[in-house]
């Protein structure tokens, strides 16, 4: 994921070339936004090879199954919901320049 970071001197409250604070703010959401997505992305790769792997076994309970399916629906909504997040941060980032 791309970081996003305008260095205007213009904008800048310290020396050229420096972000400024505002930028910082961003700086920080960003990452921990990106930490996050990163975090569900983990989450969902395990929840998908849970659910393969109950899926695959013929003698996998029902309920399992549904639960297992359940989990991994919830990381992959949840991973999308950050990912929008990131996408509207970076809207606001390049609607200052």
């Amino acid at each position: 994921m791309a970081r996003f970071t305008a260095q205007s001197s213009s904008k800048a409250w310290g020396p050229p070339g420096a972000p400024s604070y505002p930028d910082s703010d961003f700086d920080v959401q960003m990452n921990r936004l990106e930490f996050e997505w990163r975090q569900e992305y983990e989450a969902s790769i395990t929840a998908r090879a849970a659910y393969q792997a109950l899926a695959a076994d013929g003698e996998a309970n029902a309920q399992l199954l549904d639960a297992a399916r359940e989990r991994l629906d919830r990381a992959e909504a949840l991973k999308s919901t950050i990912r929008a997040k990131i996408d509207r941060l970076e809207d606001q980032i390049l609607s200052r320049d």
